[in-house]
């Protein structure tokens, strides 16, 4: 049996960032097994690709979900900062108004 390499691995990646029907061709080119007449050989061909696909698949799902969460975050941080701005002008303008307010006494 062929075992996976590097350029294996990295067709797996390719696969999961979005590039999947290349790299799901490849990676089953390459970990296609020589052609044998023993029916071992025949088993291991027909069960190694679907497994492995099936894991790309799930990688690439996962990915995804960890893409979406990242977003959800990201904005969440800009609307957290977009309010803490909005506060700290409220603040000041308050700030403003007591300043004048007491302009407005002192000169009473």
């Amino acid at each position: 049996m062929k075992m996976p390499s590097v350029r294996a691995a990295f067709l797996a990646t390719l696969a999961v960032s979005g590039h999947a029907a290349a790299a799901t061709a490849e990676l089953e080119a390459q970990m296609a097994l020589p052609q044998m007449p023993s029916v071992a050989a025949s088993v291991a061909k027909v069960s190694v690709a679907p497994v492995l696909i099936e894991l790309m698949k799930g990688l690439k799902g996962e990915a995804q979900a960890g893409s979406k969460r990242s977003g959800l975050v990201g904005q969440w941080c800009k609307d957290n900062h977009a309010q803490k701005t909005n506060l700290l002008t409220v603040v000041q303008r308050h700030l403003n108004e007591a300043q004048i307010a007491e302009e407005q006494i002192v000169n009473e």
